[in-house]
């Protein structure tokens, strides 16, 4: 078409019409027009237009080989955070939210360290105060296994269907406590060899080690695993002489806390 070009380009080039001499750039969602005013081609045989690009385009920084705009870089360049959020910025995610609503990218450039998609990730499944926390009702979990019945596992479907709830909070109450594969009843001798077995193979992969274990999930292998490594430290705290029962408790200790989630899961240390 005369007068214009509406063709997206390559980040570093651009397009040129010689009868109407109208340079129009797509350059990372930005439109930029002006008039070419060089010479139809260049030196090398290319268009001169994108030649004068090339050159005005600054060089993108690597690190680690690869490109700056990785999801390796936060905003300036910054390594981005991979461990938990503070209770800081999870303030700073709600004051800079309430300015820019779920632009994520300008979000992230006031959120030292963190991506658009981090911040968009820890809005809509922490810190959106729409977002209930409460205990999941009779009614709820109804409506969650219709809901499941008519859409599998599409949460983020499921989820929009139940208000104040998350998908990861829908899958998660499903998964541990409404799906009907999943068995309720006390872990039988041979659940438990089987368990110890696995865990001697895959270490502490839950997941995997759930899927050899007919009707138990990845949770409740882990919770059962420590379960019993908590027994097996009673017993010896009960058969050891006096001097070694304070290192049989430390160890029981250490070993739940180590797994706080898990350990404040666990019913009390007592015998089968």
């Amino acid at each position: 078409a005369r007068g214009g070009c509406t063709v997206r380009c390559l980040p570093a080039a651009c397009c040129l019409l010689p009868a109407a001499r109208v340079c129009v750039c797509v350059r990372r969602g930005a439109v930029r027009a002006g008039r070419a005013l060089l010479p139809d081609r260049g030196p090398q045989g290319q268009p001169a237009a994108v030649q004068a690009h090339a050159r005005a385009a600054p060089p993108r920084e690597m690190a680690g080989g690869k490109a700056s705009g990785s999801s390796r870089s936060a905003a300036g360049g910054a390594d981005v955070k991979q461990g938990q959020w503070t209770a800081e910025e999870d303030k700073l995610l709600a004051s800079w939210q309430a300015k820019m609503g779920n632009r994520w990218s300008a979000v992230a450039q006031h959120m030292p360290g963190r991506t658009g998609q981090q911040c968009a990730q820890r809005w809509r499944h922490k810190v959106n105060p729409f977002i209930r926390k409460d205990k999941w009702t009779e009614e709820e979990d109804k409506k969650l296994s219709a809901l499941h019945k008519e859409f599998g596992n599409k949460w983020a479907e499921i989820a929009r269907r139940l208000e104040g709830r998350t998908d990861q909070q829908c899958m998660g109450r499903w998964r541990r406590h409404l799906d009907p594969t999943i068995k309720k009843e006390s872990w039988s001798t041979d659940e438990d060899q089987r368990l110890i077995e696995l865990h001697k193979t895959h270490g502490s992969s839950w997941a995997q080690i759930a899927t050899k274990i007919q009707g138990r999930t990845a949770q409740q292998c882990r919770a059962r695993f420590f379960q019993m490594q908590c027994w097996d430290a009673d017993r010896q705290a009960s058969a050891a002489p006096t001097s070694n029962v304070a290192q049989a408790a430390a160890k029981a200790a250490s070993l739940l806390a180590e797994h706080p989630q898990t350990a404040a899961a666990l019913p009390p240390c007592a015998h089968p």
